[in-house]
């Protein structure tokens, strides 16, 4: 028989562990919930990508990532704010569903301060000379600058921070299903008012 988790058989427990996992996954690449599929809304169609998980504020129920300030996404999110997480544990068998409103960050304090914590290599990501997306000739075309010379100077390092963008993310619904033999266990919790609300769903 399966042993079930003594948590998921009370709201507050799940709500609490939730926000342990996804603020212990940004510093654990190892972790299935370091990427998910980020979700937007463009022309009445839904966009998915993944995405990495940067930051999670639980005070203020932000979670963020990071893009091309250059990139569809970035468009369709001054379009319309409304975006969903999406994150699938395969080992735990547990699946969240966040839905939040999207602000840009971009040249400002925030930016700075995410663009100073990246890697060379995170940074380089930013340094294609074409627009994500664009058509090319061929697979290498396609490459970034850094990845070719695996170096960045002070000048081309200004010149991919204005490339660089934040996505964060304010937590408005949460939506937490778990898998199991035992019979499953789905919740829902509603975070956009003042007050939490918590919720037992039919799985």
């Amino acid at each position: 028989m399966e042993n079930i988790n003594s948590s998921y058989s009370h709201l507050p427990s799940i709500w609490a562990q939730i926000w342990r996992i996804l603020s212990a996954t940004r510093d654990s690449p190892a972790h299935h919930w370091y990427t998910a599929a980020l979700s937007t809304v463009a022309n009445g169609r839904p966009q998915s990508r993944t995405v990495v998980l940067r930051m999670v504020d639980i005070q203020q129920l932000l979670l963020t990532c990071h893009t091309d300030i250059r990139a569809k996404k970035v468009s369709e999110l001054e379009n319309s704010p409304a975006v969903q997480w999406l994150f699938w544990d395969p080992v735990e068998k547990t699946q969240l569903r966040i839905d939040a409103k999207a602000t840009i960050h971009h040249q400002n304090q925030l930016a700075e301060e995410e663009w100073a914590r990246l890697s060379p290599l995170t940074k380089g990501n930013m340094s294609a000379s074409l627009v994500p997306g664009s058509p090319v000739d061929s697979a290498e075309a396609g490459i970034a600058a850094y990845h070719r010379s695996k170096s960045i100077s002070p000048e081309q390092d200004r010149t991919w921070f204005e490339h660089f963008a934040v996505i964060e993310t304010r937590v408005q619904h949460l939506e937490w299903l778990w898998l199991s033999r035992e019979g499953h266990r789905r919740a829902s919790f509603e975070c956009a008012g003042a007050e939490l609300k918590m919720a037992w769903l039919v799985p």
